[in-house]
């Protein structure tokens, strides 16, 4: 229990210190009181933007959405939040040109939920997070028709979970032995989910082997917008065998100025055949013990070759989300629309972009912010359509702390709590927000005694 309390505290202190104790005092270094962060081009081998000096804007943790909400606008002023929608999937669509992928998205189905049909051998609808509009269904002993995800379907949405993380798993080139551990299967039946996704989608196993030997041939892979990540590992041999007995220095001719002729140790040609037969780790690691004493050095390479492969998909898929994103920025940035309502760009993290707009423009900047992302991408990718989605708050992530501050209020309501009493625990456990504003979260509700809470937080 003792460590699970130490993790628990250095996950404390890094807030602390990372923000919380540090952005109040980078505040007071501009006259707005406004941090500033300089985005790096280059940060990232993906292609990715990073942030640094004097803060971090591009690792504020997304599992902590108190953090994210010290993002906030001026007085006056809504963010205006853009978001593409599983950009990664719609790329390896597009590189893999993989109809049954392409056919999906046209059809405006959930990707991660028509590849869990296929792989699980269910029907579509049952593999979606919520039950479609209009499904009958028994709810708490009663049935009950579904609206618009109104009624979450924990089977499907365990399901469309799994497919997701095979899809992720395939593109961060994770094998079935990590995959099953993610999705709680053993390797055998990973692999077997595995297998059956590439058989609904062969052409994205086909691009996968054509991505890394061509990486093979010229040691680099490159984005839809033909960016470049160079990969010399790919092209290393899968063993490198030096000959211990040759000493360069004491091999050094002056006379001629370069080394003498070497005579080849005969053992060499001996153990490149030995490692041509070897199955596993401990076969190897005997050979290489036995070449030692007789003066020869194996070193065993397939380890970066392996995560040179899997950076060469990896590269094109993340590089490509990247060159989405900046494309929407540039476009966003010449927009004349948003500029005329004084709507200027605060922050991007990988494929969500914030704006800034006056109040009486917030609903306009969206609309432009919506067209410009969707717009920018089809010139990369024009047959699979692209999505956005998008919000409107005063604080990042404001409206999902909403939604976490109701659901907790309405579990305190199902446990026997009064509103009165929900309202009050609501307030000792989250203190990080005033009453004032969580009797405006929760004062919807609160329908049966409203005017006894609004008393009480006044």
């Amino acid at each position: 229990p003792i460590a699970k309390i130490i993790v628990k505290r250095r996950e404390i202190v890094k807030l602390l210190t990372t923000y919380i104790d540090v952005i109040p005092e980078l505040a007071t270094r501009w006259p707005d009181g406004r941090v500033r962060t300089h985005f790096n081009q280059y940060g990232a081998a993906t292609g990715r933007l990073s942030s640094s000096e004097p803060l971090n804007f591009q690792n504020i943790p997304s599992h902590n959405r108190e953090i994210r909400m010290l993002l906030m606008a001026k007085p006056g002023y809504r963010i205006r939040g853009g978001d593409f929608i599983r950009q990664e999937p719609r790329l390896t669509s597009r590189y893999s040109q993989d109809p049954a992928m392409i056919q999906a998205y046209k059809a405006g189905k959930d990707l991660y939920a028509e590849i869990a049909s296929l792989s699980f051998d269910k029907p579509y609808e049952e593999c979606l997070e919520f039950y479609p509009e209009g499904t009958e269904i028994d709810y708490e002993g009663q049935k009950v028709i579904c609206g618009h995800k109104t009624h979450q379907n924990k089977a499907g949405k365990q399901r469309r979970t799994w497919a997701k993380a095979i899809l992720l798993g395939i593109i961060y080139g994770r094998g079935a032995k990590s995959v099953g551990e993610q999705i709680g299967k053993s390797t055998e039946e990973a692999q077997e989910i595995i297998d059956k996704f590439f058989t609904a989608f062969p052409k994205v196993k086909l691009w996968i082997n054509t991505t890394i030997d061509n990486a093979r041939k010229l040691g680099y892979v490159e984005d839809i917008a033909g960016r470049r990540r160079r990969l010399p590992d790919i092209k290393l041999p899968k063993y490198d065998i030096k000959d211990l007995s040759v000493d360069s220095q004491s091999n050094f001719n002056p006379i001629i100025g370069c080394n003498d002729r070497i005579i080849k140790n005969p053992n060499i040609d001996k153990y490149r055949k030995l490692l041509d037969k070897v199955n596993n780790r401990k076969e190897y690691e005997r050979i290489q013990a036995q070449a030692l004493t007789e003066g020869i050095e194996i070193h065993d390479n397939t380890g970066f070759i392996a995560q040179a492969e899997r950076q060469a998909v990896n590269s094109r898929v993340q590089g490509g989300a990247a060159t989405l994103t900046k494309a929407a920025l540039i476009c966003i940035q010449n927009d004349q629309r948003l500029k005329e309502i004084d709507a200027k760009i605060i922050n991007t993290v990988h494929d969500e972009i914030l704006i800034e707009a006056p109040e009486q423009y917030s609903e306009l900047a969206g609309k432009y912010l919506t067209e410009d992302m969707i717009n920018s991408a089809k010139y990369y990718v024009p047959d699979v359509p692209m999505d956005v989605d998008y919000y409107n708050v005063h604080c990042w992530y404001f409206d999902e702390f909403v939604a976490l501050v109701q659901s907790e209020f309405k579990d305190l309501e199902k446990s026997g709590h009064s509103d009165l009493e929900s309202f009050e625990l609501m307030c000792q456990n989250r203190t990080e927000s005033t009453r004032e504003q969580i009797y405006e979260i929760v004062h919807e509700l609160m329908i049966h005694r409203p005017d006894n809470v609004v008393a009480v937080y006044e």
